[in-house]
């Protein structure tokens, strides 16, 4: 697997357990989970396993694993699996991850009832497992801790219209922008494309993404933030982000109604306060505390 892709990767899948890697034999396997909401349904998780050969990308294909205590997965797997045989030669973990979300949420869609015959499902699933063999070990306190917070923090369903909304924050730490331009116009479109607000921020030598909106969203923003070449290298020629740093990424806790139909803000800033300011009136200052203010660059 090349180097950069499972690095773009661990980028974008940054929380415990959410991705790993590991060796066997003359193979590379990773698993990846990722969760999606439905209506009526609680959030659920969806593992992707792909192993692959010591030939891939170049000669060979992953070989796809799917399962959910939630959903029926072969016809995704199927699917999967089919694009990949088609695509044989190309990096694909990246366009696979995507692309099973993008069938997870057609299944949703498809039909008004699929959601509640999905819940009914795993309802039935949990049950047939209890019964027919051991519980599944606890989780853990950080598990514990997430569901809780996710469960606060779904509180704007009944001004918006929209039911079951997660809002995460992303914090980036890009380390320079030579074409500043030609980089926030990228970053202006995506945050359109993924309906995301927040602030740009100018400090020095300092530059920071603070990102919300809906966790999924954020992620898919990441994608095109690591492969899309956004900036130019020192003779001009196009390139990828490879500096850049995601600092934190968790949920959103407050109350995020009025930020999130404000549109990305770009904020040049002459102070160290003035930073501080745009976290507070964001209710995330403890954001500047734990991660802004022990940039060195900030202090220079």
């Amino acid at each position: 697997m090349a180097e950069d892709e499972f690095s773009v990767l661990a980028e974008i899948f940054c929380l415990p357990g959410e991705l790993t890697q590991w060796r066997d034999g003359e193979k590379i396997h990773v698993k990846v989970i990722i969760s999606e909401q439905c209506p009526h349904v609680e959030g659920h998780e969806v593992t992707l396993v792909f192993s692959l050969s010591e030939d891939y990308p170049s000669e060979s294909c992953p070989q796809i694993e799917v399962s959910s205590y939630s959903i029926k997965c072969d016809d995704i797997r199927d699917k999967l699996q089919t694009y990949a045989h088609s695509n044989v030669g190309n990096p694909l973990l990246l366009d696979l991850i995507n692309y099973a979300k993008d069938l997870i949420q057609d299944l949703h869609s498809s039909n008004t009832s699929d959601c509640v015959q999905l819940a009914t499902h795993r309802e039935n699933s949990v049950t047939d497992t209890q019964s027919s063999s051991p519980l599944p070990p606890p989780p853990s306190s950080h598990t514990k801790n997430l569901k809780a917070k996710s469960l606060t923090s779904q509180n704007i369903g009944s001004q918006t219209g929209i039911k079951d909304v997660q809002n995460w924050t992303l914090l980036i730490h890009i380390d320079h922008m030579r074409a500043k331009a030609k980089y926030i116009k990228f970053i202006k479109k995506w945050c359109r494309d993924f309906q995301l607000s927040g602030q740009l921020i100018f400090f020095k030598k300092t530059i920071l993404l603070f990102l919300i909106g809906e966790h999924n969203n954020l992620k898919s923003y990441l994608v095109q933030h690591k492969t899309v070449c956004v900036d130019v290298d020192s003779r001009g020629v196009g390139c990828k982000e490879k500096m850049m740093t995601v600092l934190c990424e968790e949920p959103y806790l407050k109350d995020s109604l009025n930020i999130i139909r404000s549109a990305l803000q770009i904020q040049e800033c002459s102070s160290l306060d003035e930073v501080k300011d745009i976290f507070t009136n964001a209710s995330s200052q403890h954001l500047f505390v734990n991660y802004v203010s022990k940039l060195k660059s900030i202090h220079h």
